[in-house]
């Protein structure tokens, strides 16, 4: 008897930031990142991204040695 196949299922999740009026989702705020330090995904082996609202800044380390921040809103 051949095993039933078993589907898939993929989950969409979504990360917004909300503060004072303004939005934020995580998607934007990588892209900044990776516009700022004008790397490309690929070559990002880790990446910490640091979220303070109350100062509209996201700070960074890229593979653990590169640091940076950018603005959220």
């Amino acid at each position: 008897m051949a095993a039933k196949a078993t589907k898939k299922v993929t989950t969409k999740e979504t990360f917004t930031l909300q503060w004072n009026g303004n939005d934020a989702s995580f998607d934007q705020i990588r892209s900044r990142v990776l516009e700022k330090c004008g790397k490309a995904s690929k070559d990002i082996k880790n990446l910490e991204i640091y979220v303070k609202p109350e100062e509209g800044m996201a700070y960074y380390v890229i593979n653990e040695t590169e640091t940076g921040d950018v603005g959220i809103f």
